[in-house]
């Protein structure tokens, strides 16, 4: 699973969030063992990397996006540092 968005506040941009999985599904195994599998998805914000974190399939893409905005808001120096580089 890969998600990606562009957040605006109104009309202005407060960038570009994208969450990747590190490495792809094992599509050899039962597919009723794919909700089970933890992965490791990085996270970036206008294409600088702010961290990894783990996620389990099947709980969703919104849990996801909920885990790697609690990423960026709970570390604001990271908004600076990607703000002061753009």
């Amino acid at each position: 699973m890969s998600l990606h968005f562009t957040l605006y506040a109104n009309t202005e941009r407060k960038g570009m969030l994208e969450i990747r999985r590190q490495r792809h599904l094992d599509l050899t195994v039962p597919e009723s063992l794919y909700d089970d599998s933890v992965n490791t998805y990085v996270v970036e914000l206008d294409g600088r990397t702010l961290g990894t974190l783990e996620h389990r399939y099947g709980d969703g893409p919104w849990t996801l996006v909920n885990k790697a905005t609690a990423l960026v808001a709970f570390r604001p120096s990271l908004l600076r540092q990607v703000k002061d580089d753009t």
